[in-house]
């Protein structure tokens, strides 16, 4: 059902997808044998599905079920700040930069960037491609 869900998607395809990805028995095998086929990419692969579970956790934590809850500025600006740095203290920092967005002028990127700098651990293998 996973691969058909992939390959020739119906109307079930994304509940299923969804159980599978967060069903962490199977993803853990499916990890596994991604590293066999390529060492770099069980690593990302990890490190995504960490990612999702990690936002999983947050949004039912906070009790977003829809994405309409997630909406108001300041909520975005709290589970960001949530999925960054695992708590609120980045709040006022995140929201003018969502507020900014939202009023039509755009990311600023020199903030962000500086944001993922001090939050992501990985920030400086890939801050050429951001």
């Amino acid at each position: 059902k996973f691969f058909n869900a992939l390959i020739s998607p119906d109307e079930e395809s994304a509940s299923h997808l969804y159980k599978v990805l967060h069903d962490k028995p199977s993803m853990q095998k499916m990890s596994q044998v991604i590293r066999l086929i390529n060492e770099d990419l069980g690593k990302w692969f990890e490190y995504i599905l960490t990612q999702a579970w990690r936002a999983k956790e947050i949004l039912d934590e906070e009790g977003i079920s829809d994405p309409a809850h997630a909406i108001p500025g300041a909520e975005m600006a709290r589970l960001v700040s949530l999925f960054l740095g695992g708590d609120l203290s980045r709040v006022d920092q995140i929201l003018p930069l969502i507020q900014r967005a939202i009023a039509g002028g755009g990311l600023d990127v020199v903030a962000t960037k500086e944001l993922l700098r001090q939050t992501m651990e990985a920030y400086d293998d890939w801050s050429p491609e951001i």
